[in-house]
């Protein structure tokens, strides 16, 4: 009996145990169930919003498709251009090729003269100081000339005409038609005498010519000069009414 109830306690714990892990278990696919239901109705809400988005996502894509064969067929035409373009540039750059070089040579012949020029404009400057240190050295000279010349004369008696190396300005008043020579102011007062000779030239011009002039005719306020060489007059400029003269007296005169 003992062995008996034994084996029944045994066989009643083992169902209690089953029971308890069948309930387990039950409780376990009712949790399962309900999770692949939410999963379910989940699942199925995704496929309706999947749905709408397909449906309004088709008939975009139809518009992409011909936006993409538009852009397709545009990019097409603009490479021909750019490649019709770069056609056209290279033949530009072609043709240009000469003009290019032509320019060079230019450039390089301009840089040329600019540098003679510069060399130019050195000597032309070396000239110029050259010629202000003559220009001082004839000043220089003048004036010892003239302080020399001042010590002779107050030595000698001064005569009441102009004498030799003496320096008169006078004005042109009008030149002859026939080109002998010129009338001037002034006169017997101012020491002229006919037949005296001069050198004249204008002080003003650096590199004014010397000519050689005659006072054929001397009155009390007119003087008529006349050339000695007619032909170095013609090519002088400075013989012009109005324009005033320096004389210097030579010793080429009959007047003593």
């Amino acid at each position: 009996m003992v062995k008996i109830r034994k084996i029944r306690d045994s066989v009643v714990n083992t169902l209690e145990k089953d029971k308890n892990q069948s309930t387990n278990l039950l409780n376990s696919l009712f949790r399962e169930r309900g999770k692949i239901r939410l999963e379910r109705e989940e699942s199925l809400a995704n496929s309706e919003s999947l749905d709408g988005e397909a449906s309004f996502l088709i008939p975009q894509k139809e518009k992409l498709e011909e936006i993409n064969l538009k852009l397709n067929a545009d990019f097409l035409t603009v490479s021909k251009q750019i490649e019709e373009e770069r056609r056209k540039l290279e033949d530009a750059k072609t043709e240009s090729s000469p003009l290019v070089q032509e320019e060079s040579e230019i450039k390089l012949e301009v840089q040329g003269l600019k540098d003679d020029l510069n060399v130019v404009q050195t000597k032309r400057n070396s000239l110029n100081t050259d010629l202000s240190a003559l220009s001082k050295r004839r000043e220089v000279a003048r004036e010892v000339y003239e302080n020399e010349r001042k010590n002779i004369l107050q030595e000698i008696q001064i005569p009441p005409h102009i004498y030799y190396g003496d320096k008169r300005e006078i004005l042109i008043d009008n030149v002859a038609p026939s080109g002998k020579g010129f009338f001037s102011v002034g006169g017997l007062s101012e020491g002229f005498r006919e037949n005296m000779t001069f050198l004249c030239s204008d002080e003003a011009e650096i590199n004014s010519p010397f000519l050689r002039i005659r006072s054929k005719l001397v009155q009390e306020n007119l003087i008529f000069f006349e050339f000695t060489d007619p032909f170095s007059v013609e090519k002088s400029e400075i013989i012009q009414s109005g324009r005033k003269l320096f004389l210097i007296r030579t010793g080429e005169s009959n007047t003593n």
